[in-house]
């Protein structure tokens, strides 16, 4: 079965709030079917920025920590999301 995956939207160098209510509902959603969750947290420096995600429910985060993703260079973000995909 496949998995859920959120991707977390990062303005400033943080999370935006709005991104915490898609990764609960992905959470409640994965544990009532059985399928994994995992969040993708992509940006320059975003080491504590993804440990903050984990914690507050995002699943298995994966960090994808990039001179370009921090530019917000959309070539990189679809390589990070086709990555966390696979």
């Amino acid at each position: 079965m496949p998995g859920i995956l959120i991707v977390a939207e990062i303005v400033n160098g943080k999370i935006r709030e709005a991104s915490f209510e898609p990764a609960g509902l992905a959470e409640r959603i994965g544990k009532a079917t059985g399928r994994p969750v995992k969040s993708l947290v992509a940006g320059q420096g975003i080491g504590a920025v993804a440990e903050e995600f984990a914690k507050r429910g995002g699943g298995d985060v994966l960090a994808a920590d990039h001179e370009l993703l921090g530019k917000n260079h959309m070539p990189a973000h679809l390589a990070a999301i086709r990555a966390a995909i696979e």
